[in-house]
């Protein structure tokens, strides 16, 4: 058996640490000057961090595991408790790992919940990617597609409303990069269906943002306040027809989805 060691010496911190858990795990340990690695041992290769950067990101797939296993603790641990209730020790507790273990992929607290924030916005991005490829049409018919998608990610994971909402007052730049990220590749593929007359021309990161708005809070509202596993259909053919209106009456198209559904009434809905 292979014992492999990485040194890692540090000057004295000028300041304190400003994680308190942290602090008092180091503490408990006689303050580290070097980290010691065992990785051959365990079959992981961990990042080692320093001041909050990673010095080493070199993982294997059992170190992927251990830290998909932690990030999807803290989802759940954040959307039960908030970032402020929350703690390492908890997010540990529920993964299953050594709260040692939690300092080798992430250095702090507010660094798994940046790092949560950055997870839950791509696979969020990647689920509505993949329900607007699956099958085809027009805009419209990928939208639905791409809304159907997001409802239901939104289902599956209620901490995305929580996470995202406390990012902007505790990571407000994650929260920042969430939302350009998504609104950057929203705005390509509305620019692209406008040049082939599937969408009313118009400034397209301005309707990408307003196609997100109506996304957001309709799923706010008909999935996560209700605690639902998926969003009514009623509703949601309501959402589309609002949808339809925001990307232009094209061929009679807007005219027919809303007759199907009833004149929209937001008081009643």
């Amino acid at each position: 058996m292979q014992l492999s060691i990485v040194v890692l010496r540090r000057e004295p911190d000028p300041d304190p640490d400003p994680d308190p858990e942290r602090r008092a795990w180091l503490s408990g340990r006689g303050r580290l000057t070097h980290a010691v690695s065992v990785g051959s041992m365990t079959g992981e290769s961990p990042v080692v961090h320093d001041g909050g950067v990673a010095i080493s990101s070199a993982i294997t797939a059992r170190g992927r595991e251990t830290q998909r296993r932690l990030l999807d603790a803290a989802e759940e641990v954040f959307a039960e408790h908030g970032y402020h209730r929350a703690s390492v020790t908890r997010i540990v507790e529920r993964a299953g790992v050594a709260q040692g273990t939690f300092y080798i992929y992430f250095r702090s607290k507010q660094q798994i919940f940046e790092h949560l924030v950055g997870d839950l916005g791509t696979r969020m991005r990647e689920a509505m990617s993949k329900g607007v490829a699956s099958g085809g049409g027009d805009r419209f018919s990928a939208e639905r597609r791409g809304f159907a998608a997001f409802f239901q990610f939104a289902a599956d994971h209620p901490a995305l409303y929580r996470v995202i909402r406390e990012a902007e007052f505790v990571a407000p730049d994650a929260m920042h990069r969430h939302y350009e990220k998504t609104v950057e590749a929203y705005a390509r593929a509305l620019s692209s269906a406008m040049d082939i007359g599937e969408v009313e021309p118009c400034n397209p990161t301005v309707l990408a943002w307003s196609l997100l708005a109506v996304g957001q809070l309709i799923g706010m509202r008909w999935v996560v306040w209700d605690r639902r596993a998926a969003i009514p259909d009623d509703i949601f053919e309501q959402c589309m027809a609002m949808v339809d209106r925001l990307l232009g009456q094209r061929g009679g198209r807007g005219s027919q989805v809303t007759a199907s559904v009833g004149p929209v009434d937001i008081t009643t809905v």
